[in-house]
């Protein structure tokens, strides 16, 4: 999967490729995909992939910077970039039960993984499937960063049928983003911002 970033005035200013580790498995199912993300503007780059049953995170802050990188076993990260989506789904009744889902998320940044953890809330306004707030799971650090991410989900009859082939299966889709981006803002800062998606 290819996404392009540009801005207003139409200049392409980052593009982000996703990639399965199976051949031919959906990447929108994967909650582990390898990641190139590149910022044209300032060089930055992002990148997890993929090797020998450990990940290799690289990180270069600008062109002019030296490329960071450091190789985490797999048993140490949950999640990769995107891969919430395939997360959240996968651990959907969990999620409308009340659980909370605490969790590793890679950080190319940080030459990390950072635990984060998922709740769901009361969706405002109403009408949403499922709502999600997703923070740091340390309470001193959730304190000092702040911030956190919000997903909206909902759920549409699939063509696909039930193994009774009478009910129609429910589909969980991600409807907005809101919270802290990975492509930072001109100044090289992090930014806010919300997505809303769409399906054909």
């Amino acid at each position: 999967m290819r996404v392009l970033y540009f801005a207003p005035d139409g200049e392409k200013i980052a593009e982000k490729r996703l990639a399965a580790i199976a051949p031919g498995s959906a990447i929108q199912e994967q909650r582990l995909p390898q990641v190139f993300q590149q910022d044209f503007r300032s060089g930055e780059l992002r990148e997890t992939v993929w090797e020998s049953g450990a990940w290799r995170l690289r990180y270069r802050e600008a062109e002019s910077k030296a490329l960071r990188e450091v190789v985490i076993d797999d048993s140490e990260i949950d999640v990769i970039d995107a891969g919430f989506d395939a997360y959240v789904r996968k651990n959907w009744q969990a999620l409308t039960d009340g659980s909370e889902l605490r969790f590793q998320f890679a950080s190319p940044p940080h030459g990390r993984s950072i635990r984060l953890r998922a709740t769901s809330l009361v969706c405002e306004p109403p009408g949403s499937a499922l709502c999600v707030r997703v923070d740091l799971a340390q309470p001193l650090l959730r304190w000092i960063a702040g911030g956190d991410i919000l997903l909206r989900y909902s759920t549409v009859d699939t063509d696909g049928v039930t193994s009774d082939k009478n009910t129609l299966v429910p589909m969980p889709r991600l409807q907005r983003f809101t919270g802290v981006s990975n492509l930072l803002d001109d100044s090289g800062e992090p930014q806010r911002l919300q997505i809303d998606y769409f399906y054909r």
